[in-house]
């Protein structure tokens, strides 16, 4: 197959783009169009904020109205934004909240709800009329919408290395390019088109970013766009290491734009874009490049067509948790303020009914910013006005879990279970008679009836408690539930075959960790982990080097089986041979901080200088850390990388600030105990291994150590 140049794909494209238009009456184009009007006069900067989930995401604040006026009441919200199509996505609720008409669209045999939204200020700049679509499964959970740049029709620069978004009238979008610098390109724009392939047809969005670029070499036509994913056609060789992530396939591949070197990231093997090569003479090779790449430079558009980039070796990006939180706290507040009229249909409601809304909206923030006492006692509010609910009592223990409380968090475990069995124990014809029972009940009566309906999600409270009592020690009683009640929840057998490994029971201990497996419907990765740990206290290496690798092909940034995988490698092959092995691993997964981590342990073991490491791995950790300055779990593994280098102190500062982005995770205080450990804080250590058993204890990682606190 001959391949063109990405010029011949460029043109190509828009003759398709062309042809196609006509017959695209129910097709993106129904869901595409620009914003209604802009009132911006000059040049604005808004601030660029991190990403709550610890992601690339680009944010930055915006208020959502329902009209045009000037008024503040309405709380300021994180606004992703996008250069990859043309069309903005609002989340459901605030969709709601505006109550937004929604008219259905068909796109590819589905069904797509567009809206209109009235206003979108961004700072100083205020959008009119701006359409969005309603995603069925929202991609991102903390903003209320993500904005389309091109859909504006402004010029724009998201600069991170100045730690901001830059907004301008296209008369004064030279400005923005030039203020960047680095390399200017011309791009082409593509309209939404239609491809056949075969019978089956498919619409494909536009594409406002189209660049000539090589990958591995060979030309390719990129879409380049925030907000996208970074993909390309299994036409294009690519030579690199190569993963698949469930049914997804990926290729590590260098990009180059013009005489620009963008580096090398994942690119996932799209068969879409093989459509775009049939029924032509001419093949196109297609990919597309998003924030893998995007996110480490500074970009700009000129709002013509000019695009400039320059790498961005130092970022800045504001944490928008204490905002988010202080607004959940007015909230709340304003509703629980006795001269404000009542927010519910019975003033009489007492406050954890009547704002039951406010505090697990307060709960939540307060948990994404690590304030686990206030997300407690705003969950403590709604359990005790609901206490017949079992996931009110179910989230009240976790918290209490994660912050030690481990009697009281038993406690709330036995509650949740014992009300999820008293209603699921009963057969489909006992329920259907008891919800009429409970149905004829007084409302305060149904509040507190011993069987009431109940949310089938605290199946997983079992598994919960059982974990509650091994940390306890009170193992008979764990035993007992987990001999009765192994029938649905996965963490149940987790926490007894981990019991089981402890006792050197590994027998006895196939069982429980095969049933894990089987109720996840699927390979698991605490199954596999379990399963990894079991055979090697077997001395069966190769069936524990199975289960390590299927597990970390689950997910191969799990730097606490990562690090299981490299200490039973060591034990059973010697330390030379585990450093050749994670050596050849971390090869394979060059952009893997837990793969990183694992070299650095093997080679702490075999007793090698790891200057070697340091001189390349340092950037990728830096690198991860620039982007997403809030991702609890990277700055955790980095920190055990730090320590296993023997940067010990440095990686205690690590951890404590990983523990201060998100205290739940448990991989963020087993950094600190290794830190600990190293530096001679052996009773420190203990504590912190505590706090990690509790924060993630179903995790064989982490329940295995209780055995060391013993």
């Amino acid at each position: 197959m001959r391949l063109f140049s990405a010029a011949s794909g460029l043109a190509l494209l828009a003759a398709l783009a062309g042809r196609s238009q006509g017959a695209l009456a129910r097709g993106f184009d129904a869901i595409e169009s620009p914003v209604g009007s802009v009132d911006i006069a000059d040049i604005v900067s808004l601030d660029l904020l991190a990403s709550p989930d610890g992601d690339a995401t680009v944010y930055v604040w915006g208020k959502l109205s329902d009209d045009d006026s000037d008024d503040d009441n309405d709380d300021a919200c994180l606004v992703t934004v996008a250069s990859s199509s043309l069309t903005s996505q609002i989340s459901g609720a605030q969709a709601d909240r505006l109550a937004l008409k929604h008219k259905a669209i068909m796109l590819n045999g589905l069904t797509v709800d567009r809206v209109v939204i009235p206003a979108v200020k961004l700072g100083p700049v205020t959008l009119y009329d701006v359409p969005a679509v309603v995603p069925r499964q929202p991609t991102n959970n903390s903003a209320c919408l993500q904005l389309s740049l091109p859909a504006t029709g402004l010029a724009w620069a998201v600069m991170p290395s100045t730690g901001k978004l830059y907004l301008a009238p296209t008369a004064q979008g030279t400005q923005l390019t030039d203020k960047l610098g680095g390399t200017a390109i011309q791009a082409t724009s593509v309209a939404a088109h239609r491809v056949r392939y075969g019978k089956l047809k498919i619409d494909l969005s536009s594409t406002a970013f189209l660049v000539d670029a090589t990958i591995d070499d060979q030309p390719v036509a990129v879409a380049l766009g925030l907000g996208r994913t970074t993909d390309v056609s299994p036409d294009v060789v690519l030579s690199g290491p190569s993963r698949a992530v469930g049914d997804r396939d990926y290729s590590w591949a260098h990009l180059r734009i013009g005489d620009t070197d963008l580096g090398s990231a994942w690119f996932q093997r799209e068969p879409t874009w093989r459509y775009l090569s049939q029924g032509d003479d001419h093949p196109v090779m297609m990919g597309s490049v998003g924030d893998d790449i995007l996110s480490h430079f500074d970009i700009a558009s000129d709002g013509a067509g000019k695009l400039a980039f320059k790498l961005a070796t130092e970022q800045v990006r504001l944490d928008p948790r204490p905002t988010l939180l202080a607004q959940a706290q007015a909230d709340l507040e304003t509703c629980l303020n006795p001269a404000q009229p009542p927010t519910g249909d019975d003033p009489d409601k007492p406050p954890g009914e009547r704002c039951a809304d406010q505090y697990a909206r307060l709960a939540s923030q307060a948990l994404m910013a690590g304030d686990l006492e206030t997300s407690l006692a705003a969950r403590m509010a709604v359990a005790q006005a609901a206490p017949g609910v079992c996931e009110n009592w179910s989230a009240v223990a976790e918290l209490q879990l994660a912050l030690g409380q481990t009697d009281n968090a038993t406690q709330g475990f036995q509650q949740a279970s014992t009300q999820f069995h008293a209603w699921w124990d009963l057969d489909g014809y006992q329920r259907d008679d008891a919800r009429k029972k409970w149905s004829d009940l007084p409302e305060d009566q149904q509040k507190i009836a011993q069987i009431q309906p109940q949310p089938s999600a605290c199946f997983v409270d079992d598994g919960m408690l059982a974990l509650g009592l091994l940390i306890q020690g009170k193992t008979d009683k764990m035993k007992a539930i987990a001999r009765d009640r192994t029938d649905l929840d996965p963490g149940l057998p987790a926490v007894y075959g981990a019991w089981l490994l402890m006792q050197d029971d590994v027998e006895a201990a196939h069982g429980p960790w095969r049933m894990v497996e089987h109720l996840s419907l699927g390979p698991a990765l605490l199954a596999k982990a379990g399963l990894g740990r079991l055979f090697s206290q077997q001395g069966d290496w190769d069936s524990a080097r199975a289960n390590y690798q299927a597990a970390l092909s689950i997910d191969d940034e799990d730097a606490t089986v990562t690090g299981m995988w490299v200490d039973d490698m060591a034990l059973r092959l010697g330390p030379d041979a585990a450093l050749d092995e994670a050596r050849a691993w971390a090869a394979q997964r060059p952009d893997s901080l837990a793969a990183l981590f694992g070299l650095a342990r093997a080679a702490t073991l075999a007793g090698t200088d790891t200057a070697w490491l340091i001189a390349k791995a340092d950037a990728v950790f830096a690198a991860h850390v620039q982007v997403a300055p809030l991702d609890a779990n990277g700055l955790a593994t980095w920190s055990r990388y730090l320590t296993a280098t023997g940067r010990v102190e440095h990686g205690k500062r690590v951890a404590q600030r990983a523990i201060a982005v998100d205290p739940t995770v448990a991989n963020a205080w087993l950094a600190l105990a290794e830190a600990q450990q190293a530096s001679g804080n052996a009773e420190d250590a203990k504590r912190s291994m505590l706090h990690a058993a509790q924060n993630s204890g179903q995790h064989p990682g982490y329940t295995l150590l209780l055995q060391g606190l013993r």
